[in-house]
């Protein structure tokens, strides 16, 4: 159990990576893998959002802005549910007390969010 945990809390840490090293227009041609396009003919409301997801990666927001305006709404989701799995499998391996590893993530969103007066 403990190699699979450690194999798991890599590949949640090598995924950002990965994503980075492929270039930001890797899926913007090829074949859509959207079922709205192949039954129906018409865009959905989550085409052209794996395209966004990489642009935004890469810090081109007017590229991501530009393929699917959504992705500014359900990027930082997409960062949270990763930051919970990656403090789930630090619980998993031990590395984090469980009482504590929520504490760190409200923490890491504390520093994020900026202080008003």
């Amino acid at each position: 159990m403990l190699l699979l945990n450690l194999a798991w809390l890599l590949f949640l840490m090598v995924l950002p990576i990965a994503l980075w090293w492929l270039p930001a227009d890797y899926f913007d041609e090829g074949v859509s893998l959207c079922p709205s396009q192949w039954i129906y003919g018409i865009y959905c409301y989550g085409c052209g959002s794996t395209r966004a997801f990489m642009h935004l990666h890469h810090f081109e927001v007017i590229k991501a802005w530009n393929m699917n305006r959504g992705i500014f709404i359900y990027y930082p989701f997409l960062v949270i549910i990763w930051g919970l799995y990656v403090l789930g499998a630090l619980r998993n391996l031990g590395w984090v007390h469980p009482k504590e590893w929520q504490h760190v993530f409200l923490r890491v969103l504390a520093d994020y969010i900026p202080n008003r007066p």
